[in-house]
């Protein structure tokens, strides 16, 4: 496996694009990596390439510095103006390392479009491949990805930010439910077919 070095990144406080434009359990599931990622290199910047879903999720976190949103992303960068402005504005943002949680080969091309050197994920186009466990969970193969940023086996923490006025409308509502203690909810999955 490759491995990553500081001399690669142009500064001090590296630039980092995060890529998952999947609905709320898509992006919970990446979050550990999030956590891990601002822990390990506390100055730099995190971007979000992501979906409506993923902004509404990620925006109030305060490691996240800015958020990206694709409202088509199944189109290709040729017939989307969404993704060319998003190619321009990577260009200028010259992020340092892109952190690739989606396997659709049009998010390997925009990256690379980019012009964004060490696109690290688990899809062909990236510039540094890891390969997917099948036999592994999600979220374990999302922390896998950290590997080559020098971040080996990280705690699988999970967290979404809320705001504190959506906490306290929260609270409230559960306690209009009669609802006490910790809450833990399971999310089965989408068992689609066809």
């Amino acid at each position: 496996m490759k491995a990553m070095s500081k001399l690669l990144f142009k500064s001090e406080n590296p630039k980092f694009l995060i890529v998952r434009a999947g609905n709320a359990g898509d992006m919970l599931m990446i979050s550990p990596a999030v956590r891990a990622l601002s822990r390990k290199y506390p100055y730099a910047s995190i971007l979000l390439l992501t979906s409506s879903t993923g902004k509404e999720i990620f925006t109030p976190d305060p490691k996240i510095n800015f958020v990206f949103t694709l409202k088509h992303k199944h189109l290709p960068h040729f017939l989307s103006l969404e993704k060319r402005k998003i190619i321009k504005r990577l260009r200028e943002l010259e992020v340092d390392a892109v952190l690739n949680f989606e396997t659709n080969p049009l998010f390997s091309d925009l990256l690379y479009k980019a012009s964004i050197a060490n696109r690290i994920g688990w899809s062909a186009g990236m510039s540094i491949r890891i390969p997917f466990d099948e036999y592994a969970s999600y979220w374990q193969n999302c922390l896998n990805l950290l590997s080559p940023l020098g971040i080996d086996k990280p705690e699988p923490y999970y967290y979404v930010w809320t705001s504190e006025a959506n906490d306290r409308d929260m609270d409230r509502w559960l306690r209009h439910q009669h609802i006490k203690g910790p809450i833990i909810g399971i999310h089965p999955g989408n068992s689609q077919t066809g």
